[in-house]
């Protein structure tokens, strides 16, 4: 398992893009409600995200994301293991495939 990205929820979607386009990062994806930017010299990338609604949990405001090369056989194994998922493996309309998220308790 690699990391893949980290995922900040934000309130103004907008004014955060511009203001870390402004700082000179990369934005290497661009949908409604939500920005991925590549921020280093290697593959690390991370999101901002954003639902129209107030972010008032800070734990639910942060999200990791990590990859595998075989996405369906890792999630088997972490169910077998006891870990529930709240989605299963699924193509996403950007090209990639996830599982949904697993809680941290």
């Amino acid at each position: 398992m690699r990391l893949n990205h980290a995922t900040f929820r934000v309130s103004d979607i907008d004014r955060t893009v511009a203001f870390y386009k402004r700082l000179g990062l990369t934005q290497i994806v661009a949908d409604s409600g939500y920005a991925r930017f590549s921020f280093t010299e290697d593959d690390g990338t991370w999101s901002l995200e954003c639902d129209g609604e107030l972010v008032e949990d800070s734990a639910n405001s942060i999200s990791v994301h990590f990859e595998t090369d075989d996405l369906d056989t890792l999630v088997a194994e972490l169910e077998r293991r006891g870990f529930v998922f709240e989605r299963a493996p699924t193509d996403q309309p950007h090209p990639w495939r996830e599982a949904g998220r697993v809680a941290c308790v």
